[in-house]
């Protein structure tokens, strides 16, 4: 028998074939068999591999719970590999889970190449592959599992890319086995795309039947180890990954590769699930919000302030604290002199309504320094909150201007967002909040018609932001304009009238929740709103809704 393989020059021709192969598996938890008292006992793949082989091969599963590639060198069943591996058996390699272990005795680095004596390539390759090789084996590397996440997303360490903790380097453990693998030219069944991909189609309650549990109560769930049912699938999945590559085991498969009853039925299951379409709502369903967006502090907010709360609307203020102290004033090209309200006028006019910082003193904040910037910020948020006696978690720039450092102290003096003066032009929102766009200038000659279009579309999530600065509505004659907008937006149930502080929350919130299948999974700490079928209903922070 020859298997070719380009690693080391070695050749599995050898003239004293067994009659019977062997299959060997070593790895860890994910593979092994055994014995414990739990509800739904544990179980790994590797005792559920005969099932879709042949006889003319036997399986020798020597996985054990627990172990590295590194630390199971040190167990009696690496010894019995060694001595049991002949030519024309068959090695099963599945590590990975414990290997990034932030342990000294099992860790292995994601990140080095194979001749780096602490990476996990170069364990695989010199105690599994090349003894495999040496014997006249052949060697099949498996990539991990994936791990049960409760809420249904499939990413970093669910798909064993890890973070680094302290001296153990993170990195992404699956793909080093592919590259291994493609460098040697050897069989690597993609475990870990298999099952992340099976895992989502089944969703959060379909994982469950996957997966071993303590007691009866679905709490005790593990989301680490396999079931029965789990391992049977698994194991079904390891040999159709195997049905689709040229190794010679795929010789050995039973012609007709059967999935087990539960795996068809949770399939069924997942397959007959239909559902109307979910669509993303603003809080009690609205489907429209709603902001006005005023700079400066200055004296005409008292009115505008009082319209706003005629008409029961929000609005959001970015005050410099300074020169509201120093009451500072400055004159219109147009001759009219423009105060800011003193401190204990501002207090009383913006209750109920957002307040925002601005800077302290009103600067062209991308022409300072770092540390004065931050002064800036800092200083005008303490002051802020002392006033108010309340959070100040937004920022305008001043003067619009804003670059990579104004971001990043935006980001470090502790705020949620920080609005430009640039205009979307149209009902999305901005993405990045550091760099935060309203949607038009109440001076734009277009303004009534694109509220007439705001109050027709049926985009979701549709968002109108108008902003400026109120002495302007005494410079170009803009009250009885703001009043009829103002009573417009006033008489419209579905829209969400709010502060950009609110909304900028809620929207991040929403673009970072999952809606698979039939199920929604909001992570955040918000309240989230959607509507399906011509139903309303609300998914509660760190929570999973399952649409029926």
């Amino acid at each position: 028998m020859i298997f070719a393989t380009a690693f080391g020059g070695f050749s599995m021709e050898n003239k004293d074939i067994q009659p019977k192969p062997t299959v060997f598996v070593v790895g860890d938890s994910t593979l092994s068999a055994f014995d414990d008292d739990y509800f739904l006992s544990r179980q790994g793949y590797g005792t559920q591999l005969s099932r879709y082989l042949r006889s003319d091969v036997s399986v020798v599963n020597l996985a054990l719970s627990g172990r590295s590639s590194k630390s199971f060198l040190t167990e009696p069943s690496y010894q019995t590999l060694r001595d049991g591996l002949r030519n024309g058996d068959f090695l099963i390699i599945g590590f990975g889970h414990n290997d990034e272990k932030p342990e000294t005795a099992r860790y292995t680095n994601p990140n080095g190449d194979p001749d780096d004596p602490s990476a996990f390539v170069h364990y695989l390759r010199e105690y599994y592959v090349r003894p495999a090789l040496e014997a006249g084996a052949v060697p099949i590397l498996c990539t991990p599992i994936v791990r049960r996440s409760p809420m249904g997303r499939y990413e970093g360490h669910f798909v064993h890319v890890t973070e680094t903790n302290g001296l153990f380097t993170g990195g992404d453990y699956p793909q080093a086995i592919r590259d291994l693998g493609n460098a040697l030219g050897l069989t690597v069944l993609d475990l870990t795309e298999a099952t992340k991909r099976w895992y989502e189609t089944l969703g959060i309650a379909g994982t469950l039947a996957m997966h071993a549990r303590v007691t009866d109560d679905v709490a005790t769930v593990d989301n680490s180890h396999l079931n029965a049912v789990g391992a049977q699938a698994v194991a079904y999945w390891w040999a159709k990954c195997l049905s689709n590559t040229n190794n010679p085991l795929k010789t050995h498969l039973k012609k007709r590769l059967f999935a087990p009853k539960e795996l068809l039925r949770l399939s069924a299951k997942t397959e007959k699930t239909s559902i109307s379409k979910v669509e993303k709502r603003f809080p009690d369903g609205r489907t429209k919000a709603f902001n006005f967006s005023y700079d400066d502090g200055v004296v005409q907010d008292e009115r505008f302030v009082e319209m706003l709360n005629r008409h029961g609307l929000m609005g959001t203020f970015h005050l410099n604290s300074q020169l509201m102290l120093d009451r500072f004033v400055w004159t219109h090209e147009s001759g009219m002199v423009v105060r800011r309200l003193t401190k204990e006028q501002a207090v009383r006019i913006y209750a109920g309504h957002e307040v925002a910082a601005h800077s302290l003193t009103h600067p062209y904040i991308t022409k300072i320094s770092e540390d004065r910037a931050m002064s800036e910020m800092t200083e005008d948020k303490a002051n802020l909150e002392a006033w108010f006696q309340r959070p100040i978690r937004g920022f305008g720039y001043p003067f619009d201007a804003h670059s990579p450092m104004t971001v990043r102290c935006t980001k470090k003096a502790g705020f949620i967002y920080a609005r430009t003066s640039e205009l979307t032009g149209h009902y999305g929102h901005e993405r990045d909040p550091f760099q935060w766009k309203a949607s038009i200038f109440h001076l734009d000659p277009g303004l009534d018609e694109f509220v007439e279009g705001f109050l027709r579309t049926k985009e979701e999530l549709a968002v109108l932001q108008i902003v400026g600065h109120t002495y302007e509505f005494d410079v170009f004659s803009l009250w009885e304009r703001m009043e009829a907008l103002c009573r417009r937006i006033a008489l419209h149930a579905e829209i969400w009238k709010t502060s950009t502080i609110d909304l900028v929350e809620y929207l991040k919130a929403m673009d970072q929740t999952a809606i698979r299948n039939a199920r929604i999974v909001n992570d955040s700490a918000v309240e989230l709103w959607f509507e399906a079928g011509g139903k309303v209903f609300s998914v509660p922070p760190k929570s999973v809704f399952v649409v029926q």
